[in-house]
């Protein structure tokens, strides 16, 4: 029986010390969270998380259980999790909406902002954000320099440091509002600017009718020039890949298409040229596809090089090289025109690969190998794994089975 009861003891001992060497999350409301940390003299953390998020449940079962990360945060932090999902009404989520999970929060016992920050960290470098984030004042920063931007001060350090730095910490879904703003209040020329560029450079990914859009695109030639063929691939993502991804959508296709026709910019034409070619390579008329994506590559290649790369791009995502489908002679013959200028245009292990599926298209399997083994000898950019098996390259090394 002692023996008994010695073990029980032992188990509840090592309970409570498990307990006290991970993150003690509390079950509170805001305002209970701020009495809590007011009363113990901490401050206070949040762990802002979805069910479906992978980083996030191994920040919960690798991280905030480590016995470092554990004593550390019980010990200066009243600690809360939040279902960014289930939790979506909690008084928290109307004053900051996270742009990524985890997304972590650090505020004093006022419930005033310290810092955040998204996204999986190690128990040592998670301790340091941590650290840092007592001694960091990110909220009464922001205050400061909305009253700035309030008060009309428009330089540009000052407003690449508050929209790019600090609201996107904040206030992310605001960023693009107060570019909006700022953009409005340029000239011409400072449009034109590097500066301009830089700032408006990162805003691609969505084909949005306002004033950060139209700049983009009405000056895409002399941001080019600035940031080279990645900013030319982007515009290309933008004005031909969005309304294609968009097509199924009848309403928001012709929303883009619209959107764009509403605008006179460099390049417009051949934009819409593209967007022709890509509507028939969907349409699986590979022929007349890729005879006119020859013909605009021809005509665009002196001042848009990566034309054949981005094309050949499109052909793999509109199911060439899908293993039910068998090409015509002239379709093999053209897709390996179009490999071959896109490589020798831009050679990288991503064009090269390019190549490679073009021989193995056309049955040139000894070509396509050696295409592949050359690899090593070239550089980025890689062809993206999103895609890559899309190419079908197992063709290049039949069975040898009988």
């Amino acid at each position: 029986m002692r023996r008994v009861l010695d073990t029980i003891i032992i188990l509840f001992v090592v309970a409570l010390s498990a307990s006290a060497q991970q993150i003690e999350f509390h079950k509170a409301s805001w305002t209970e969270v701020k009495k809590l940390a007011h009363e113990s003299g901490k401050s206070i953390f949040v762990d802002v998380y979805t069910s479906w998020c992978g980083p996030c449940k191994k920040m919960a079962s690798t991280v905030f259980t480590d016995p470092s990360v554990g004593t550390y945060m019980n010990e200066h932090f009243v600690s809360i999790q939040l279902d960014a999902e289930k939790e979506k009404d909690y008084e928290l989520f109307k004053m900051y909406q996270p742009n990524g999970y985890p997304s972590f929060y650090w505020f004093d016992a006022e419930g005033t902002l310290l810092d955040t920050q998204v996204g999986y960290m190690p128990a040592e470098e998670f301790i340091g954000k941590s650290k840092k984030a007592l001694e960091s004042n990110l909220g009464k920063q922001y205050k400061v320099y909305n009253e700035r931007w309030q008060k009309g001060e428009r330089n540009y350090e000052f407003v690449k440091e508050f929209l790019f730095d600090i609201m996107p910490r904040v206030q992310a879904d605001s960023v693009r509002s107060y570019l909006n703003a700022y953009l409005e209040g340029l000239s011409v020329e400072e449009l034109k600017s590097r500066q301009t560029g830089e700032l408006i450079r990162g805003f691609l990914r969505g084909l949005t009718d306002d004033t950060v859009w139209r700049t983009l695109v009405t000056y895409n030639d002399i941001y080019e020039s600035y940031f080279g063929v990645d900013f030319g691939k982007r515009m290309y993502m933008n004005l031909v890949r969005i309304p294609m991804a968009d097509r199924n959508d009848e309403a928001k296709y012709k929303k883009d298409l619209a959107c764009i026709a509403s605008v006179d910019f460099p390049r417009k034409q051949m934009y819409q040229e593209l967007l022709g070619m890509e509507t028939i390579l969907f349409e699986g008329k590979y022929t007349e596809a890729l005879k006119q994506a020859l013909s605009l590559g021809n005509k665009y290649e002196k001042d848009v090089s990566y034309l054949y790369s981005e094309m050949f791009y499109t052909c793999i995502i509109a199911k060439f090289f899908e293993e039910g489908y068998t090409p015509t002679l002239e379709e093999q013959k053209q897709i390996l025109m179009l490999a071959q200028i896109a490589f020798d245009l831009m050679p990288s292990q991503c064009t090269l690969m390019y190549l490679a599926a073009a021989y193995a298209r056309n049955n040139n399997f000894r070509q396509a190998y050696e295409c592949l083994a050359s690899m090593p000898f070239y550089g980025a950019p890689v062809l993206s794994s999103a895609v890559y098996h899309l190419l079908n390259l197992k063709r290049i090394f039949p069975s040898t089975k009988k």
